[in-house]
């Protein structure tokens, strides 16, 4: 999964986390080892960009530019965008 997927799947879970009423969270990783960028931290910017509380430390999450894909091109950005608001037009 790429770290756009993970962020949108991210986004997804906590807008219905905050439609059940959940307003506060805590990512439990296990036994992964952390590395800063990683798919799971996109999943938590997603989280935290639809509104869910979660401490993190913002040198961990990657950039803006990998989870929108703009490294690989500016039509994946665009696609993540149309996404996305799809995602918080359905969920508002």
């Amino acid at each position: 999964m790429y770290k756009r997927q993970a962020y949108l799947t991210g986004l997804l879970a906590g807008k219905k986390a905050i439609k059940k009423g959940l307003k506060e969270g805590v990512l439990d990783i296990g036994l992964y080892t952390p590395r800063k960028g990683a798919r799971i931290f996109a999943a938590l910017k997603g989280v935290v960009d639809a509104g869910v509380k979660v401490p993190y430390g913002e040198e961990i999450l990657p950039s803006e530019e990998r989870i929108y894909g703009k490294h690989i091109g500016e039509e994946i950005a665009e696609k993540v965008e149309e996404v996305k608001g799809k995602i918080e037009e359905e969920h508002e």
